[in-house]
């Protein structure tokens, strides 16, 4: 057991700490920026010279994996502030924070989201969920929680759950 969760932490460690520095590298890269925000589906990305960088950087050599990190490229591409090194809150606990009188993320459009299965059909819904939060998430978790998506024991979304409902404005009674 200490083995397993030794590994999804290196693991953890290796898939946020690659995306956030591809992001990094995207923010300069402002042609390659707009190429990947105009995709319109996630085979589009493959069209495009920063998933590519990414799917290196990731070793994402896999017909599956590379879906994945095309899924990622793009949602990245929407973030404009990363703010694991001043907030370390998950990107669930950030759909949850306070926007006016509700959470930034409703809870219906969060219980849609954590029960999408295929992380194709992710690309929209967290895309407009990166709207949503003007923009500002946590990179590395973010990234990780589309890389770790399919997992057979679900525990991206399981995790995501408690870190949404754990929240004093998610626990209220939503109206």
């Amino acid at each position: 057991m200490k083995q397993q969760v030794e590994k999804e932490t290196t693991e953890r460690q290796r898939v946020g700490t690659t995306a956030l520095a591809w992001w990094s590298n995207l923010k300069k890269d402002k042609g390659g920026k707009a190429q990947l925000k105009r995709c319109g589906d996630p085979s589009e990305v493959f069209f495009c010279l920063p998933f590519h960088e990414l799917h290196v950087r990731l070793a994402a050599w896999s017909s599956r994996q590379k879906e994945t990190a095309a899924v990622m490229a793009v949602v990245l591409a929407h973030v404009k502030d990363d703010t694991s090194s001043r907030d370390a809150r998950s990107f669930a606990a950030q759909m949850a924070a306070r926007k006016g009188e509700r959470a930034a993320v409703h809870g219906l459009r969060f219980r849609r989201l954590i029960q999408i299965k295929d992380r194709e059909e992710l690309f929209k819904p967290l895309i407009r969920i990166v709207r949503l939060l003007d923009g500002t998430v946590n990179v590395g978790d973010l990234a990780y929680s589309i890389w770790q998506w399919e997992h057979p024991n679900r525990f991206v979304q399981r995790q995501w759950a408690c870190d949404y409902y754990d929240t004093p404005l998610t626990m209220e009674k939503e109206p």
